[in-house]
């Protein structure tokens, strides 16, 4: 994009920011600064919860939890729960409202009740939201269930929306590439087009689509986060990540907090359901020379995601743990494509190699790509280049790339993580 002002690719992001902080407002997130106001010590959790404003969704409007997502993407479950209730009275069909009540079930955690809506009907809809509950239910079956799904209802899009999401679950992200771009074909839904052309990098052709999404109106918050990926002028994409703080919401901390390095308090707690929130602030404390031993066991032993096995793979190369190292490299490995691991003098200590990646973006002289990123190769590798350059340990750091299938995650939003690894 130009660095001109007038530039039309720029004009739209600027308004979808405008959009996106106009919903904040209607939602009651963005304001002035309140007067400080006691609280009655005996206020409980539920009075709390109403108080929470309702998300911007029609209940006539939604099928799946995929078009909750179009209207207000990253909306608290709380607050769509309000607003299907609110609007269910404008629904008149027993199947559209029998799906109704079964997303409300769904999003309350009551997934056997949720189950046994879905099971009523055998529209796409219904197989597709049934699906969904499995997944987030831990049913040993789920994808057994779509792979006949697929079978049944190959002409909808729903079957193949489901089997990426479902693959992205098992970590099997190069195969859930193929089926979001199945959906797309058999959709032509430009949002998911989108995602899928960032991911394998058509950007001519994303940019295109992004055009597209700003004029339909639906997934703001989701353009947002793409907007940053879109946007070549860094100072331009942190404005960006700073405008999406705003909204508390996994996805949009995520990425913003990287990209501004600035993050929420208590953010861990609120969010220990999101990996890599989890890989963020964990890494930030080991980092700083903090035991992490007890996170490593019990907070991020559950995930499955290429970043955690790669932060993993570097804590116990920093413990001098070649075993436990090479189990979380190869895991890493076999997740994702295009690694490419680089030591690199980053101009200033390294007091954990390969730890600082995981909050800050880092930089430096690169020095030498490793052949392999496994815990031998990095240590020779490390050893040599301070032998040949007289270059301290310390001095040096690893700085790796890949692509990253968190791309895929975002359709999706923080509900994915949310329901799979749940809120603690």
């Amino acid at each position: 994009m130009m660095d001109n002002i007038n530039d039309e690719k720029l004009l739209k992001i600027l308004k979808l920011k405008e959009e996106f902080e106009k919903d904040l407002r209607k939602m009651g997130k963005l304001k002035e600064k309140p007067k400080p106001k006691r609280e009655s010590p005996g206020l409980s959790k539920k009075i709390k919860v109403e108080l929470t404003p309702p998300a911007l969704v029609d209940a006539s409007k939604v099928n799946t939890l995929f078009d909750i997502n179009f209207q207000d993407y990253g909306a608290s479950d709380e607050s769509v729960i309000r607003a299907l209730k609110k609007t269910i009275v404008k629904v008149g069909n027993i199947k559209k409202r029998a799906l109704i009540e079964g997303i409300v079930k769904l999003l309350e955690k009551k997934l056997e009740e949720a189950a046994e809506v879905f099971s009523r009907f055998t529209a796409p809809e219904f197989k597709y939201m049934l699906g969904v509950t499995k997944l987030y239910r831990g049913d040993t079956d789920t994808l057994d269930y779509t792979v006949k799904f697929l079978k049944t209802d190959s002409t909808s899009f729903y079957p193949y929306l489901l089997m990426t999401e479902v693959l992205i679950s098992l970590g099997r992200y190069q195969e859930a590439t193929k089926f979001i771009e199945a959906a797309f074909k058999v959709s032509k839904n430009p949002y998911i087009g989108l995602v899928h052309n960032i991911y394998t990098d058509n950007y001519e052709v994303a940019k295109k689509l992004f055009t597209i999404c700003t004029n339909r109106g639906g997934f703001k918050t989701l353009l947002a986060i793409l907007s940053i990926h879109l946007e070549p002028d860094y100072e331009k994409a942190k404005k960006i990540a700073e405008s999406i703080l705003k909204k508390e919401d996994a996805c949009t901390i995520n990425v913003g907090s990287y990209w501004t390095g600035k993050i929420p308090s208590n953010t861990l707690e609120k969010f220990s359901y999101c990996p890599r929130i989890a890989v963020y602030e964990i890494s930030k404390k080991y980092y700083a020379g903090e035991n992490i031993s007890e996170y490593v066991e019990n907070s991020l032993s559950k995930f499955i995601d290429p970043v955690v096995s790669l932060f993993l793979g570097f804590y116990y190369f920093n413990e001098g743990k070649k075993k436990e190292a090479d189990q979380h490299f190869n895991r890493f490995n076999s997740m994702v494509e295009n690694i490419r691991a680089i030591i690199i003098k980053p101009g200033m200590i390294s007091k954990f190699t390969g730890v600082r990646m995981f909050h800050t973006p880092v930089s430096g002289t690169e020095i030498k790509v490793l052949s392999s990123l496994t815990y031998d190769s990095l240590n020779s590798t490390l050893n040599e280049i301070v032998l040949s350059t007289g270059y301290r340990r310390d001095e040096l750091d690893v700085k790796v790339t890949f692509k990253d299938p968190e791309m895929l995650k975002l359709l999706f939003g923080s509900r994915h993580c949310r329901m799979i690894y749940g809120e603690e």
